[in-house]
């Protein structure tokens, strides 16, 4: 994307198959395609979605992407970067992310948006060896140039995981005020968006307990 400091960027990223588990149409799940998105070229690599997202089916489904865009990372890494920005999950995106980096010479940046391996352990989806993939988990999270996160209470699970604090940034998720704004009413809200009167309105507003 060509924007006011003339950046050139590049996304790698799967179909769009969230939140529904399912790649929308007219991507498709197998193929490999590209398409400019706001200014930026936008690398679309085959991923495998399973029907229920938990344990083994979770971790193929992460290495899937993570296989099928390694080839991509590394030509735009080849080709020559000045940063690679990773965001987890997946944290199996993480080393392919380090790969491209190193062959670029580039600086590596890791943004975690949730702590993937925490949250599988923590909810039961993985049973053994939770030392052994904080270790590694650790060690990969050390080789980056930069991690953010975006609250204190995430950055503070990163110093624990051994993370410099000079590495560590607060980097929060943010809207633009101007046009994401609380409606006046609920009556109001209904209207906008074509709802009943007979039916309830519920708002889940994402967790921030990390």
């Amino acid at each position: 994307m060509v924007g006011r400091a003339s950046h050139e960027v590049c996304v790698v990223a799967p179909p769009p198959y969230y939140p529904q588990w399912e790649v929308q149409r007219p991507y498709r799940s197998w193929t490999y395609t590209d398409e400019v998105i706001g200014g930026a070229l936008v690398h679309r690599c085959p991923i495998w979605i399973p029907r229920q997202p938990r344990g083994i089916g979770r971790i193929v489904y992460a290495l899937s992407f993570a296989l099928s865009s390694l080839p991509v990372m590394l030509r735009r890494g080849w080709r020559g970067t000045d940063l690679v920005i990773v965001i987890e999950p997946s944290f199996l995106n993480l080393p392919v992310a380090l790969l491209a980096a190193r062959i670029a010479r580039s600086k590596a940046w890791l943004h975690i948006q949730d702590f993937e391996i925490d949250l599988a352990y923590d909810m039961g989806q993985l049973g053994h060896g939770r030392r052994f993939a904080e270790k590694i988990e650790s060690w990969v999270m050390r080789r980056f140039d930069a991690v953010s996160s975006i609250s204190r209470r995430m950055l503070a699970k990163v110093c624990a995981k051994g993370v410099p604090a000079e590495s560590i940034v607060l980097l929060p998720n943010s809207v633009n005020i101007s046009e994401v704004r609380p409606v006046a009413t609920v009556s109001a809200m209904r209207e906008e968006l074509n709802i009943p009167e007979h039916r309830i309105v519920a708002l889940f507003s994402g967790s921030l307990a990390g």
